[in-house]
């Protein structure tokens, strides 16, 4: 195999690595779907009822979620989230005469900022030991990419569920998630009766009338949902929202930065669109 000569370290190649270890994450969190799937944990058993005049669908829960879940959303979230703080670390330049706590200080105070709402001092707070020729640039790069840019919608901004995730699994594990079901209402029999609201182990979901096929005119409608239990937003994190955060780090927001910095160095690889699509 070839061996790349000895050269310092780009300052940009540990978030780098960072990313490219959140999408293995990413990985190991779909083969844990696939299996906690396979075990059949969560379905809707179908049966006539005394009358047959309607199909009743009865909600059989089994297995929750695997915890494994939740380790490695929290180790994805953890990955990212660092990622982005070490961007801002690797601009900085720290006083030289600066020793013990006051350097360890100092390097605490270098972060990447994520906030619903604008506040444009504590951004330039976390800046304060990036060089002045290029600190501008770096303010703006991050104000562009703050969940305040979407407005109303600022909570549901894949910055802001990262950091939501970051937070919860500081203290807790993510998992077990909780799982549920969708059921695609648009252009439905409207003789369909399906029930609004949670539902528990044994409650009837749906009744399809008997003269309907079930399988074509209401199974094929259900997609099930696994939900990361946040209190932030309302209602959690849909598991399936977590490619769209790693796209957001990896291709939005890594790449502001490239600019700022020395040209990556050839053996590095840069989070491509293209890779994630082939996994």
């Amino acid at each position: 195999m070839p061996i790349e000569q000895w050269r310092k370290q780009h300052p940009l190649e540990s978030p780098i690595w960072k990313i490219h270890q959140a999408e293995r994450h990413i990985e190991a969190i779909n083969q844990y779907v696939h299996l906690w799937e396979s075990l059949e944990p969560n379905g809707m058993r179908r049966h006539l009822n005394a009358d047959n005049t309607f199909y009743e669908y009865t909600l059989v829960a089994i297995y929750p979620p695997l915890i494994d879940f939740g380790i490695a959303i929290g180790e994805f979230a953890y990955q990212l989230r660092s990622a982005l703080d070490q961007i801002v670390y690797a601009m900085s330049l720290f006083p030289t005469n600066l020793r013990g706590n006051a350097l360890e200080s100092a390097e605490r105070s270098t972060s990447f900022p994520i906030m619903r709402s604008r506040d444009d001092d504590r951004i330039w707070s976390l800046l304060q030991y990036v060089p002045e020729n290029i600190r501008g640039r770096a303010w703006e790069a991050i104000n562009l990419v703050q969940p305040y840019q979407r407005g109303s919608t600022a909570e549901q901004d894949p910055l802001a569920l990262l950091d939501q995730m970051n937070i919860r699994d500081k203290h807790r594990i993510l998992a077990p998630a909780t799982s549920g079901f969708t059921i695609d209402q648009m252009n439905i029999d409207p003789r369909i009766q399906t029930m609004q609201g949670s539902v528990k182990n044994g409650d009837i979901v749906a009744r399809v009338p008997a003269d309907l096929d079930p399988e074509a005119d209401f199974d094929r409608r259900i997609t099930r949902v696994i939900t990361i239990p946040i209190t932030r937003p309302t209602g959690g994190i849909q598991l399936a929202r977590i490619a769209e955060i790693y796209a957001c780090v990896a291709f939005d927001v890594l790449p502001r930065f490239f600019d700022l910095f020395e040209p990556l160095p050839a053996a590095v690889r840069v989070p491509s669109p293209a890779d994630s699509q082939e996994r």
